[in-house]
């Protein structure tokens, strides 16, 4: 949790270049040209908190409008987390099988939201075992309790493989069935 406002700024700088956002300062002038590249960098900010369409583009087109429809209700006083909507899309895409678009998913929402991303990554482990684990796949959880006592990091190891749809899928199918043999 940030301390201060100094280190709150530096998590969210981090936070945004970690998902691929540019930051840009530059000297212009003029206050009218200041005003106008404020303007500009509002109006690119606003395009960029409704997704980042070329991110989904593999994705199956009902996850796709699933997670844009999210994205666009983010902070909906329907939920009791800014970041509800997004994680029940996740919730119900990894119920379905789908890894792949939980981590496309996932990359299309961190870049929407850069400073939400965190929060969101640190719940998709309980996402893949509840819902692809347990729900899809339908695994044990006694099962699940044997392999972790020897895999402790595994949802850390998660998290690091969700920026990567590929590592991501290949991390939970290799977790499954090892999980499924335990």
């Amino acid at each position: 949790m940030p301390t201060d406002a100094k280190d709150r700024v530096r998590l969210q700088r981090e936070a945004r270049l970690l998902a691929g956002w540019h930051e840009v300062r530059t000297w212009v002038p003029s206050k009218k040209d200041a005003l106008d590249v404020q303007a500009l960098a509002r109006e690119r900010r606003a395009k960029a908190s409704l997704g980042q369409p070329t991110i989904g583009k593999d994705m199956v087109p009902k996850n796709l409008e699933r997670m844009l429809a999210a994205i666009a209700n983010q902070g909906s006083p329907d939920y009791s987390s800014p970041s509800g909507p997004i994680l029940d899309a996740l919730s119900e895409i990894a119920a379905e099988g789908d890894v792949g678009d939980v981590a496309r998913g996932f990359q299309l929402f961190a870049h929407a939201k850069p400073t939400n991303a965190k929060f969101v990554a640190a719940h998709i482990p309980a996402k893949i075992l509840n819902q692809y684990v347990f729900k899809h796949r339908g695994l044990l959880a006694s099962s699940f309790f044997k392999w972790e006592s020897e895999n402790q990091g595994w949802a850390d190891e998660l998290k690091q493989a969700l920026r990567s749809p590929t590592a991501f899928e290949a991390t939970v199918g290799a977790m499954a069935s090892a999980i499924a043999k335990a």
